[in-house]
């Protein structure tokens, strides 16, 4: 029975079940989503866009590093694999921006949309060239049908106002790319050590680059107000400057004395 079953459909009957399985953890996974898109958009609604995937990343990383401390993983197993299947954290970090810079703008069911276009295109596109490592499969014929089916069902889930916002539109197509680069070279480094180590190096590629980018952003908000009077101050002494290339020499004395009240103010 088991031969015959295995004949008929390429599976036996076990295969059948942990691939049915699959189908369930993919599901579940895109319920998580949702939840996840939704909470990270309020995160950055609190403390911004670049702080709010710092935060993200740091939680992951512990998460991360207590599953594996729990399951005595190996760490020396994740050292030592190709660069660039260390990449998908830095690829990561650009999903997580995406869909979070988006979130408010349109509504969650346009994003997941967009998203899920985003991750068809990008998966055929990895399926047919067999892009990093992954398995070759014949692009099928139905496969453009199927994409234009998909489009058709996500313009007619998108509201006036998403149509309107064509940079969230396009940031959470963009989203659903970088979350396939990211959940594929994720997927080859699993391969070669295991799924939780290559989750924890996968949140702490990402973590020193949001970090550093968060970094940059705050130093960049305390600043703001000082270089926009350095700008002003500059601007000022190019216009008394110039004007007093205008006036005749006894008045030099008098824009001096203004250059001196401007700069003692500014």
């Amino acid at each position: 029975m088991s031969y015959q079953y295995a004949q008929k459909t390429g599976y036996t009957p076990m295969q059948e079940v942990i691939r049915e399985m699959f189908y369930a953890l993919a599901l579940l996974s895109g319920v998580a989503l949702s939840y996840m898109i939704s909470v990270n958009g309020g995160l950055s609604d609190a403390f911004g866009v670049f702080p709010a995937a710092c935060i993200i990343h740091i939680i992951g990383s512990l998460f991360a590093l207590i599953l594996c401390s729990l399951k005595k993983e190996k760490y020396q197993h994740g050292i030592g694999q190709p660069l660039w299947m260390y990449a998908g954290g830095a690829v990561g970090v650009l999903t997580t921006v995406f869909s979070n810079v988006v979130v408010g703008k349109i509504s969650i069911t346009a994003i997941l949309a967009l998203m899920l276009f985003g991750q068809t295109a990008a998966s055929l596109v990895i399926d047919t060239a067999g892009l990093f490592r992954m398995k070759k499969y014949p692009l099928k014929r139905y496969a453009f049908f199927g994409l234009a089916v998909s489009c058709s069902g996500i313009f007619l889930m998108l509201t006036d106002s998403a149509i309107k916002e064509k940079t969230a539109v396009c940031f959470s197509f963009l989203a659903g790319i970088t979350a396939v680069i990211s959940r594929t070279i994720n997927a080859s480094l699993t391969q070669k050590t295991d799924a939780l180590l290559a989750s924890l190096f996968n949140h702490l590629v990402g973590l020193p680059i949001t970090a550093g980018i968060a970094a940059a952003v705050i130093i960049s908000r305390q600043f703001h107000p000082l270089i926009e009077s350095l700008i002003v101050s500059i601007e000022v002494r190019n216009f008394v400057s110039k004007k007093a290339s205008e006036f005749p020499h006894a008045a030099l004395n008098n824009i001096s004395f203004w250059l001196w009240i401007e700069s003692a103010f500014m």
